[in-house]
């Protein structure tokens, strides 16, 4: 008799965590928990690439199989199945976030209606950083360097975190850090002293023209969250601020087509 696919994925759930925990006791560490004094992570080393795959490898299948035994309706929801089937546009506001809230806003200003569920969703957002968005990557990436003692905008960039890092390392540059004012909130007040003269805080609406000649615009994890006629306009609002020479800089998600991650990867970036 064919074994069935959840069969086969049971068996590879059991092969590979017994794997992760053999490691796991051959050098020493704890056994996974939720535990208060439990470690953060399992403390397998970057170069125990066999270790990683097998980790991996239980996750994906645990994914898989999870997503079986729910079958589609379930897996999808019933608010993104209503969604897919009310919304044959791509505007921001027609999601399923907006059905299940009963709003015809899009979500960022939905949330700008409802500070503390924003408190939590930047909270909860701060830990989800893909590693092609990992800001050691953006200062290694581009030649900060060339821009001298020039400016930079860093276009709808929240807290400033991003600008202040670049700051410190590039000593020469200035910094202008754009958000809407809910976002700017408090920020200027959490600069650090020896930045101050370095990093100003601006209100704007990044669908608005831009008023700053700089050298540079940054635009860091902003087009993911926008359907793409609306990235175009992002675009457009530079123009008229925009020098000989100016670049913009753009550090954000490309998502693949389907079926080219593992199922893993391919969970995390959708």
């Amino acid at each position: 008799m064919k074994t069935s696919r959840v069969s086969q994925l049971v068996c590879s759930i059991s092969s590979n965590t017994a794997t992760v925990e053999a490691y796991l006791e051959s050098q020493g560490l704890p056994s996974p928990s939720f535990n208060v004094d439990a470690p953060r992570d399992l403390g397998i080393p970057p170069d125990a690439n066999d270790i990683e795959d097998a980790r991996r490898a239980a996750l994906e299948a645990t994914i898989e199989l999870q997503d079986l035994l729910q079958g589609p309706t379930a897996l999808l929801r019933p608010v993104t199945v209503e969604a897919m089937h009310t919304f044959k546009g791509c505007e921001p506001n027609e999601t399923g976030h907006a059905l299940a809230q009963n709003t015809k806003d899009n979500m960022f200003d939905w949330l700008e209606k409802h500070p503390d569920k924003a408190r939590r969703f930047n909270s909860a957002v701060s830990t989800l950083v893909p590693s092609g968005r990992a800001a050691t990557l953006l200062k290694e990436s581009f030649d900060w360097n060339s821009i001298g003692d020039g400016t930079v905008v860093d276009v709808g960039g929240a807290s400033g975190a991003i600008s202040i890092m670049l700051a410190k390392d590039f000593p020469a540059l200035n910094f202008v850090v754009q958000d809407l004012p809910k976002a700017l909130e408090g920020t200027a007040e959490r600069l650090p002293r020896d930045l101050i003269h370095r990093i100003k805080f601006m209100n704007h609406d990044f669908f608005t023209d831009q008023t700053v000649v700089a050298d540079a615009y940054l635009l860091r994890a902003i087009f993911h969250n926008w359907p793409d006629a609306y990235c175009v306009k992002i675009l457009q609002r530079l123009i008229p601020a925009l020098k000989p020479g100016a670049r913009i800089i753009v550090n954000d998600s490309i998502v693949p087509p389907p079926g080219t991650l593992s199922l893993l990867a391919e969970r995390n970036v959708r």
